[in-house]
């Protein structure tokens, strides 16, 4: 008799032909610039789109000014690959002797079309003691750094974009077969560094499968899809996208949430849109970044805004928590500017009859039948559920499927199909 796979065997058997690890390309920052370009005509941020473009041109002349580096020995490289551990190591490897070469060459590339800020800052950069640099760098792969200081604070993505063309180098002296296969953590497996997003892929062996991108060395590693990168969890986990009045405002680029680990990673897709990138299709600001720039940012138009690591603004009160509210009210504003209906976004404590306006018969009759087809749920047993008479809001609703039984047909079609 044959064994009932559970969803995630029946995941990695789908995507057993993939290949558990992928290099960057040579050409990563010219394609990431060319899609940068693309996205930039009509869009709210043109002028900083346009600048990310020209930033990423000059990444790609000093990467193939530097070449592939020499990987590391072969004793090295086939210990990291018994123990699981990145032969490009970014939290531990010391810097390389010439980065800073390359941060000024990049500086030198960018300042004739950089803004009055970042002008300022590398006007400075001659003087700015090297210590403090080294000090930056390291802090910023380790992802510590302390941006109060404002020439640091615009100095750092310059810092950021120059350890990517190194990292990145370093990576293209590598084969596949020298990463660490069967990773799938929240941790690049080349060199250390958390990732920048995932990607659906389409058109070779790894078809549909997804890949999580290096946000250093631009590296990929399988992870099954609808699994939590950070934690691995599979349960609860859920795709959040800003609508827009016809349809996704962005197609293709989701966040994956996961309710155990309460975070998020950015997921685009190539099935919905072959063009996408990791880096250039959803614009990412950190909360320092937001206190600084929020009357900016509030004039940009963005169609909508996805909030993480909330506990940061649980005081209603605080300076950080009213400049968010500032930005959402800026937003709400401009669509009712334009005419534009509002989205309709669910929370957890939402109550379905008072706050959504939805009949109790209405839920029994239509919504429970059609939500547990599309889950794979059987509704055999309700009356043993213990949310069974006790749905009131959307948390509910999603427990009580939780404690139903998976509709094992069902189930096995989905996941041979999305779980890739």
């Amino acid at each position: 008799m044959s064994k009932l796979l559970s969803p995630e065997e029946i995941a990695t058997q789908a995507s057993g032909d993939a290949s558990p690890n992928r290099l960057p390309s040579p050409r990563v920052f010219a394609a990431r610039a060319a899609r940068l370009r693309q996205l930039a005509p009509g869009h709210a941020m043109a002028d900083f789109l346009a600048f990310a473009a020209r930033l990423a041109d000059a990444q790609q002349t000093l990467l193939e000014r530097r070449g592939p580096t020499a990987p590391p020995d072969e004793a090295q490289l086939r210990r990291c690959r018994q123990h699981g551990m990145p032969p490009l190591d970014a939290h531990g490897a010391p810097l390389p002797a010439d980065w800073t070469n390359v941060l000024h060459d990049l500086a030198t590339a960018v300042v004739p079309h950089a803004p009055a800020g970042l002008q300022n800052a590398i006007a400075a950069l001659p003087d700015f003691p090297e210590e403090r640099l080294a000090a930056l760098a390291r802090a910023i792969l380790r992802g510590d750094e302390d941006l109060s200081n404002p020439i640091e604070l615009a100095l750092a993505p310059l810092i950021g974009a120059s350890l990517q063309v190194l990292w990145t180098a370093a990576a293209l002296g590598l084969a596949a077969s020298d990463i660490p296969a069967g990773f799938e953590g929240g941790q690049c497996p080349a060199c250390g560094a958390p990732p920048v997003a995932s990607i659906v892929r389409i058109g070779d062996a790894g078809h549909g499968v997804r890949y999580v991108t290096c946000g250093l060395c631009a590296c990929e590693w399988h992870v099954t899809r609808i699994k939590c990168v950070p934690c691995q969890n599979t349960r609860g986990i859920a795709y959040q996208a800003l609508e827009g009045t016809t349809g996704p405002a962005y197609p293709g680029v989701k966040a994956e949430t996961c309710p155990d680990c309460q975070t998020s990673l950015k997921i685009v897709s190539m099935e919905a849109d072959p063009a996408v990138d990791a880096f250039a299709d959803v614009f990412i600001v950190n909360y320092e970044v937001l206190d600084r720039h929020v009357a900016w940012l509030s004039r940009r138009g963005f169609k909508g805004m996805v909030v993480d690591e909330a506990h940061f603004i649980k005081n209603k009160e605080s300076q950080r928590s009213k400049n968010v509210l500032a930005l959402s009210r800026s937003i709400r504003a401009l669509e009712e500017e334009l005419g534009q209906p509002r989205p309709f976004p669910l929370r957890a404590s939402d109550r379905l009859v008072e706050e959504l306006g939805i009949d109790l018969e209405e839920i029994d009759m239509t919504h429970v039948p059609a939500i547990a087809a599309r889950t794979g749920r059987s509704l055999d047993r309700c009356h043993t559920n213990p949310y069974w008479g006790q749905v009131r809001t959307v948390s509910d609703l999603v427990h009580f499927f939780d404690a139903q039984p998976v509709q094992l047909g069902r189930a096995l079609m989905a996941s041979s199909a999305s779980a890739r």
